[in-house]
């Protein structure tokens, strides 16, 4: 599915340990659940901001100046309208 999808995939083997808590049947369950869900670039762009406030790029030139949680809330829902990937990547 996902050489069809065109997704890139990277196949890591467990170590014994993790191996040995792995939990196929749960495992199963998650990705029925998240089948034909949407995850992309989007996610992608928002997976770096991880903390609520001191992890927002800032100007190269100007430490100062930097994204805020505000800001993006207020970009991001108001861009909806316009631009409908917004939203998935906001939600």
């Amino acid at each position: 599915m996902a050489k069809k999808a065109d997704f890139n995939v990277l196949w890591v083997p467990l170590s014994d340990e993790n191996r040995k808590k792995f939990n196929e049947t749960s495992a199963n369950k998650f990705v029925d659940f998240m089948y034909g869900i949407d995850y992309g670039y989007e996610s992608m762009l928002m997976g770096w901001i991880d903390t609520v406030k001191d992890n927002y790029p800032c100007l190269p030139d100007n430490k100062d100046l930097c994204l805020s949680k505000e800001l993006v809330d207020v970009v991001f829902s108001n861009l909806i309208p316009y631009v409908p990937v917004a939203g998935r990547v906001w939600v």
